[in-house]
């Protein structure tokens, strides 16, 4: 669980900082120690799609990755 906190920390800032805009889970693949990575760049510097599924329109995470987390959210943030 360390590895995917640390990862999904890290890829919301990388993703935001390069404009990733196409972002939810099925565009998401996680290997087996916990490292989350990118697998479709549809979106990107600033085209936006705004899906649903996502709860900030800065940082994105899915609430299904937030359930993931459970107790250990706040060491995510």
């Amino acid at each position: 669980m360390d590895v995917y906190i640390k990862s999904t920390a890290g890829y919301c800032v990388v993703t935001y900082l390069l404009g990733v805009g196409d972002w939810h889970l099925e565009n998401l693949l996680i290997d087996r120690s916990g490292h989350m990575f990118h697998c479709d760049f549809g979106f990107m510097f600033g085209k936006n799609p705004k899906g649903k599924d996502t709860l900030s329109a800065d940082i994105k995470i899915c609430k299904e990755m937030i359930t993931c987390m459970g107790d250990r959210y706040e060491e995510f943030v």
